[in-house]
């Protein structure tokens, strides 16, 4: 519970991770779709 709380008062820790995981998916997801 801690834990959880901290990630969420401190989006700066989160963000970039979170940024990287989105960034990750929505190239692999997009790339398949524009080459079909």
């Amino acid at each position: 519970g801690v834990r959880i709380e901290n990630n969420y008062i401190d989006p700066q820790k989160v963000s970039p991770t979170a940024f990287s995981c989105v960034r990750s998916a929505s190239s692999v997801v997009l790339k398949p779709q524009k080459t079909k």
